[in-house]
């Protein structure tokens, strides 16, 4: 994760629906600057894959699944590399008004 700067404000984040809530650094607007300048997305491909651990296949230019040594499947991006989707969901947790 990156570390957020000074003046970065705080949200309330739970892993699992039911689950206990805590406080998570986020990142605003004011922020943008120093994200931008760290570079957090140079660990990955073009189209999002990890480069690390190595290409699960050959770059196809297709995104499609694959099977690791160990068994796992995972989704490989176009140029072979494992795919993860990074995201998040925000959901109000009480009226705003």
């Amino acid at each position: 994760m990156l570390a957020v700067g000074r003046g970065a404000e705080s949200g309330e984040v739970a892993a699992e629906p039911a689950g206990p809530w805590r406080a998570s650094p986020t990142r605003t607007f004011a922020d943008r600057l120093a994200v931008a300048a760290a570079e957090p997305d140079a660990d990955l491909t073009l189209y999002g894959g990890t480069r690390a651990p190595a290409p699960l296949g050959p770059a196809t230019g297709f995104f499609r699944v694959a099977r690791a040594p160990d068994g796992r499947g995972w989704l490989l991006d176009p140029a072979g590399a494992r795919y993860r989707e990074r995201g998040g969901v925000v959901t109000p947790s009480r009226r705003l008004t």
